[in-house]
């Protein structure tokens, strides 16, 4: 409450802020908290701290009548910047592009699970999920394993999210 616009720590401090009102379920607030981000400020954010703001903004719209349909081109809008941040991205910066994008695609699968439209992401979530797969980041493996298991629930397959759940274990 202290910050200003003005203040660097302004777009952290409204993410903040947003969790906080989504926490309390209030949904509504959350989503005021992040729109008060200026597209300046968006703009100036690095690719990571970029996703991150986008996946919080995708949480709050999931849970406001109307806005839920409006996920989906949020998430094609910012690959496509992050898809741009590419070119424009020092050499030393891949990892940052690949850890925004892994953060898009839980947002992607979170979103999918949360409107229950499982099939669209079996295969990529399984992928995501795999031990097999040595470049995957160790934590984005463990969420996408544990949002595997809801949809192999919700699809019919609880032998297969059983044993998940003991690998994961």
């Amino acid at each position: 409450g202290s910050l200003s616009p003005t203040d660097p720590e302004w777009t952290e401090g409204q993410l903040q802020k947003s969790a906080a009102y989504l926490q309390l379920g209030l949904p509504l607030q959350a989503m005021a908290a992040l729109d008060d981000v200026s597209e300046a400020q968006l703009g100036a954010l690095g690719a990571e701290s970029y996703a991150e703001l986008i996946a919080a903004k995708a949480d709050c719209m999931s849970w406001l009548p109307g806005r839920t349909g409006e996920v989906p081109e949020l998430l094609r809008q910012a690959r496509s910047r992050l898809h741009e941040l590419a070119g424009e991205l020092p050499a030393g910066s891949p990892q940052a592009l690949t850890r925004a994008g892994l953060c898009l695609d839980l947002c992607e699968f979170n979103y999918l699970s949360f409107v229950g439209d499982y099939a669209p992401m079996m295969d990529r979530l399984s992928a995501a999920a795999s031990p097999d797969v040595d470049d995957v980041d160790p934590v984005h493996r463990l969420r996408s394993a544990i949002i595997l298991m809801e949809a192999l629930c919700m699809t019919g397959r609880e032998v297969d999210a059983r044993k998940l759940m003991r690998e994961i274990g």
